[in-house]
């Protein structure tokens, strides 16, 4: 009920947020509205600016404490409320990054690119209205290997550890193709 109370107000929730607590896009009429839930002592208890400082991730607000250097680089990832209105403030990133071929990845509510910026440029990216998030990218690496060895029970012949390398020979046992690269 309190949640089709909050969309009664034509406000669009943006993304919850743990715990209890959801980020909404509104109108200054429909952030009124919202208020007064709050202010009627309805399950709205605060209502308030989502401050730049709170989009950054923790490792990015605790290098901009220590301060931002334009001579450094940062791989980020930045999020943006997926709206209509939204293609200014995501050609604004695509500039910052010199991204050559944008490829903007749609994660239901908001839109992520990662992109190559000067470290003065996360406080320009967490200031932009539209913006929910930055966060530094972190490059995924393969490294679960020895586990799912354990999870299958592929182990090693005296049992005493996971069988591997093999992996590969494994899943294809089971049936899975060889012309799959992702194991």
């Amino acid at each position: 009920e309190w949640i089709a109370a909050l969309k009664n107000t034509g406000a669009r929730i943006v993304q919850f947020m743990p715990e209890n607590a959801y980020i909404v896009q509104a109108t200054s009429s429909q952030l009124d509205a919202i208020s007064h839930l709050a202010a009627s002592g309805t399950s709205v208890q605060y209502v308030g600016a989502y401050q730049p400082y709170f989009k950054l991730s923790e490792a990015l607000a605790a290098l901009a404490q220590r301060g931002l250097s334009a001579s450094n680089r940062r791989d980020v990832t930045v999020q943006v409320v997926s709206w209509p209105g939204s293609d200014a403030t995501k050609h604004a990133i695509e500039q910052l990054g010199n991204v050559a071929h944008p490829t903007w990845e749609n994660l239901d509510g908001v839109e992520a690119l990662r992109l190559n910026i000067a470290e003065t440029d996360i406080a320009t990216l967490a200031q932009l209205a539209d913006v929910f998030a930055v966060e530094e990218y972190v490059t995924p690496v393969r490294n679960d290997e020895v586990q799912d060895q354990i999870i299958a029970a592929n182990f090693n012949a005296d049992q005493s550890g996971p069988a591997a390398p093999g992996y590969c020979t494994f899943l294809t046992n089971l049936g899975f193709s060889e012309n799959m690269t992702d194991y």
